[in-house]
């Protein structure tokens, strides 16, 4: 699925949030993703990230080349 058309179907869903939880393929992520969307702030939310990709062991260049090639 391209990301195009997946903002496509997110904008026509009545519940963008259950929609992207459910193909999330672990309980962990799910919990991750819900408390990186309920963060207070754009600062707060990319801080998370960050925490994330540290954690996973994911460097800036990866990063940007997956959300580059829409691979998330």
């Amino acid at each position: 699925m391209n990301i195009q058309n997946l903002v496509s179907q997110l904008s026509m869903s009545s519940n963008p949030m259950s929609m992207v939880l459910g193909m999330l393929p672990n309980q962990g992520l799910k919990q991750s993703f819900t408390s990186l969307m309920n963060s207070s702030s754009d600062e707060e939310r990319a801080q998370k990230l960050a925490d994330w990709c540290n954690e996973k062991g994911i460097t800036r260049e990866q990063l940007q080349k997956m959300l580059s090639n829409n691979r998330f």
